[in-house]
């Protein structure tokens, strides 16, 4: 199943822009390095960078903008609150 998200905020920036469309297919299997959704018990809806993997199904995502919220403050994701990976980006236009 394909899901289409519009990116609000900065912390993917310069990788995603406010306002670029992102195509979200689902998964609960996140690999390193992949751009994914998730749900946050505390932010909701998150788009991050899967930067650990560790052997309890778990992983840990950063942005890419300095201003994002910390690896440390987001803490360990289980494997179900994953919700989908990005597989492709749709640039706003200018």
């Amino acid at each position: 199943m394909l899901n289409i998200i519009k990116i609000t905020g900065l912390s993917m920036s310069p990788v995603l822009s406010c306002g670029d469309f992102v195509i979200v297919r689902r998964t609960t299997r996140p690999k390193l390095g992949s751009i994914v959704v998730a749900i946050h018990p505390k932010y909701g809806q998150i788009i991050k960078r899967v930067v650990t993997l560790n052997d309890k199904e778990e992983f840990q995502l950063s942005g890419t903008n300095t201003n994002s919220i910390s690896t440390q403050e987001m803490g360990w994701f289980p494997r179900q609150a994953c919700i989908g990976k990005v597989v492709l980006t749709i640039k706003k236009s200018t």
